[in-house]
């Protein structure tokens, strides 16, 4: 295996004029629209967002799904034995 050096003659050096310096190439973005693109290419923090907001709907949904209200207890099958031998 040869170890090819390459010539000085590739290595040239780029004209840059005092106006391009500090010119800015990308647009600005803000604080939230940076954080926001950068979750958004996340796919793992996707995955999450979508789970926990799945979770918080169900959270607050849930408990109007049920038959049952909040303070309904039939207190009559409070101590029931199992009903399965283990």
């Amino acid at each position: 295996m040869e170890n090819h050096k390459p010539s000085k003659d590739l290595f040239v050096p780029v004209e840059t004029k005092e106006t391009d310096i500090e010119k800015i190439t990308r647009p600005s973005l803000s604080f939230w629209q940076d954080s926001f693109q950068r979750l958004r290419k996340n796919v793992g923090a996707m995955i999450g967002l979508a789970v926990l907001i799945i979770l918080t709907l169900m959270a607050i949904f849930g408990p109007y799904m049920n038959q049952y209200g909040q303070f309904e207890q039939d207190l009559s099958r409070a101590k029931m034995p199992q009903r399965l031998k283990v």
